[in-house]
């Protein structure tokens, strides 16, 4: 599998604190079946060279770990959405995913910036791809689903938290996060990890829960062929057919329906 959203570099945001921390992220996404971990620390406005120089000294510290678990290391960035991005990608700035024409982009939790959709689109007319990075936790589309799903059809990807499928944060992010996958409105899932903590441990069970949803072929879309489609600056592949798989049944509850459907309730 490939995670396009983490933040594996130590002390250089809220993620890793320390190399040791780092290993262990390393670690468990290797056991956890990843080959591939593109870190994508917050960018809040302009690169700086400052900034830059704590990421590449951040990277060259994890690049041996990686190596030993046999995983590749990939740099990008998880950008504050702002009206100027469309105008820093023509110039050049390196923002985006490992080199590619994609960019990871975030909006605040609450409130939704007048600019969004226009730069959305600006970015896309600039000739770039946007991943609109953790939809399901914005409020403006738990309340109206719709604005997401708009969004999506009008090319802008959308990358859901794996761990979000399974409550991690929340009800109304996990109701969300169902009904983009659903809709087939999700491009990709990823851990946005921020240590080897609950949202890398909660990858299983959310990649179970997506497979019930939607099928194995599908999550296998959402989870290696996506992302390497969009580091590779190739189409997304046609999305599988859904094929939801069916929920485990307790015995006593098939006997329970069984009867039921015999008494002629159900």
């Amino acid at each position: 599998m490939i995670d396009l959203h983490l933040h594996l570099l130590p002390d250089v945001d809220d993620g890793a604190s320390s190399v040791e921390d780092s290993h262990a992220m390393i670690a468990r996404a290797k056991e956890l079946g990843f080959t591939n971990l593109i870190a994508t620390p917050h960018l809040e406005g302009v690169l700086t060279p400052e900034y830059l120089a704590a990421i590449e000294a951040g990277a060259n510290a994890v690049d041996p770990i990686a190596a030993q678990y046999g995983v590749e290391v990939g740099l990008g960035f998880e950008n504050r959405l702002t009206p100027d991005i469309p105008a820093r990608l023509e110039r050049g700035e390196p923002i985006t995913l490992d080199g590619s024409m994609t960019v990871l982009v975030e909006l605040p939790f609450a409130g939704w910036p007048l600019h969004t959709e226009q730069t959305l689109f600006n970015i896309q007319a600039a000739g770039f791809r946007a991943l609109l990075a953790h939809p399901e936790r914005y409020a403006t589309f738990q309340d109206d689903p719709d604005r997401a799903l708009d969004l999506a059809e009008r090319g802008v990807l959308m990358q859901v938290t794996t761990g979000a499928l399974v409550g991690l944060f929340g009800r109304a992010a996990q109701r969300l996060a169902e009904e983009l996958l659903v809709q087939d409105a999700v491009a990709v899932l990823a851990t946005d990890a921020h240590s080897d903590g609950q949202r890398l441990t909660s990858v299983t069970a959310g990649l179970e829960r997506a497979r019930r949803l939607v099928g194995e072929e599908r999550v296998r879309q959402l989870t290696v062929d996506n992302p390497r489609a969009i580091l590779d600056d190739k189409p997304l592949p046609t999305p599988a057919e859904i094929r939801p798989e069916a929920e485990p049944t307790n015995g006593w509850r098939q006997a329970l329906r069984r009867l039921t459907a015999r008494a002629g309730f159900a």
